[in-house]
């Protein structure tokens, strides 16, 4: 009998040594899930909740013959906090203005109305009460401010899910002929 999967079994060299192609996928997941996790750390403040860093998952299935599926997972607000949202500005009750912070312009409170609201019914309040209550900060107080100056783009994903990581991932892969794996990941990482 015939290995049909010889080049995935044991034919990628990542590192250290040999492995096989899901072994590569599990490598590059574990990497970029430490990366986005130190990224996250850097780019946010501390003593948070750590809710979307514990949210930073990844999973690596075999589907089919030559065909593997990498899936990253985090929380939906991972994109409100790499982006940024856009506050709606305004007058303060002293009749100075709201600063608002730098986005990249996709999102926006004016579309979408006040942040989450602070979730009494929920065991730890919701995030944002959460923080507010570790800061020591009214969490109404936060809600209101955040609305109106927007929550500043961090960038944590972008500075590291970017062409430079889908290149080199592109080129490992396509020295033992796994083009078709590289391709999925792409789209998958892209959102595609």
């Amino acid at each position: 009998m015939t290995d049909d999967l010889g080049i995935f079994d044991s034919g990628l060299v990542f590192q250290s040594g040999e492995q096989t192609v899901s072994g590569f996928l599990q490598d590059f997941g574990n990497e970029l899930q430490d990366s986005l996790r130190k990224s996250l750390e850097k780019h946010t403040s501390k003593n948070t909740t750590r809710n979307l860093w514990q949210s930073i998952q990844f999973k690596v299935e075999f589907q089919s013959l030559g065909v593997y599926r990498f899936q990253l997972f985090m929380d939906d607000y991972g994109d409100f906090i790499d982006r940024g949202v856009e506050g709606v500005g305004g007058s303060k009750a002293d009749g100075s203005s709201w600063v608002k912070k730098r986005t990249d312009g996709v999102f926006s409170f004016k579309k979408s109305g006040f942040p989450p609201p602070i979730n009494r019914s929920s065991t730890s309040g919701g995030s944002l009460r959460q923080w507010a209550e570790r800061k020591g900060i009214n969490p109404y107080a936060v809600q209101k401010s955040i609305f109106h100056k927007g929550i500043g783009a961090t960038h944590f994903y972008q500075n590291v899910v970017n062409d430079k990581l889908l290149d080199d991932m592109r080129k490992s892969l396509e020295e033992v002929g796994a083009e078709g794996v590289q391709l999925q990941i792409v789209e998958i990482l892209r959102g595609k």
